[in-house]
């Protein structure tokens, strides 16, 4: 049973955080802009599988006692929370897809030759150790990766390389990419129901054109942030906050309605 985090009142909102092999302390920032209007939940991830991840999803829905989910993922989260939304669409109310991983590895080496070229430009060294390179890698994801040593990288906690590795293999193996090799979540997302809102930094290391086929095969929206990253509720924390508030009030406001439109049908209202 994997470890929650709760904060404030209202709506639940569940929170999957990014890596993989990172903590949930990387979110907590989102706790602090939702609190006020829901119940905002995070969790540590106790399996780095991802198919175990998905059940842990529904094993956090079970224990908040919740027969949807409102989820905020972020990154790599963004996998799980689709799979998730896919596997079991309908116990899924609103889903935020935070600046996701890629949909296909085809895309992921546009993100390390960026991240390459970022580092040389701003005179980084190689990192030696697994905690420095995931630490200059969340910089250099940033919009301010020019001037990285001045932005504070997000809290990474204890930056797990085996869980990582562990975790990109159970991908590879769950959604196998078209060629035989990598991974390909394009067939997966596909049967999501809710239309997702995907937000997407236009300085992020993360090839644009993914987030525009998450968007597309989804039917979900697009939301840029120009001043940000792959962090935007760090680089546009007040933009953020409106943007997914609207949206999971929007879902909770249709939701009501429908509800609404249920009962006058059932005892007969404008008959």
């Amino acid at each position: 049973m994997p470890r929650l985090f709760i904060e404030g009142r209202g709506p639940v909102v569940l929170l999957i955080h990014g890596g993989p092999g990172l903590g949930s302390e990387t979110v907590r920032p989102i706790s602090t802009l939702l609190r006020k209007r829901h119940t905002v939940v995070r969790y540590e991830r106790e399996c780095a599988e991802m198919g175990s991840s998905v059940i842990e999803v529904e094993m956090a829905r079970r224990r908040l006692g919740v027969r949807r989910l409102s989820i905020i993922a972020h990154s790599w989260g963004a996998g799980i929370a689709s799979l998730y939304a896919a596997t079991h669409p309908s116990r899924v109310h609103s889903l935020v897809l935070a600046h996701p991983l890629e949909i296909s590895s085809e895309f992921c080496a546009y993100a390390e030759r960026k991240l390459e070229i970022r580092r040389i430009l701003t005179g980084y060294p190689r990192p030696r150790r697994d905690i420095e390179a995931c630490s200059l890698e969340l910089r250099l994801a940033t919009a301010q990766w020019a001037s990285g040593r001045n932005f504070p990288a997000p809290s990474v906690g204890d930056c797990n390389p085996r869980a990582a590795q562990a975790a990109w293999a159970s991908l590879e193996k769950l959604c196998p990419g078209q060629n035989g090799s990598g991974y390909d979540l394009s067939t997966a997302v596909q049967k999501i129901r809710c239309r997702p809102l995907i937000l997407s930094g236009d300085h992020d290391v993360i090839d644009s054109r993914s987030d525009a086929d998450f968007a597309r095969l989804t039917g979900g929206r697009l939301i840029h942030f120009r001043k940000s990253g792959h962090w935007s509720f760090l680089e546009e924390p007040s933009k953020f906050q409106s943007v997914v508030l609207a949206a999971v009030a929007e879902r909770f406001q249709k939701q009501a309605i429908a509800v609404g439109a249920k009962s006058d049908q059932a005892i007969g209202v404008g008959a």
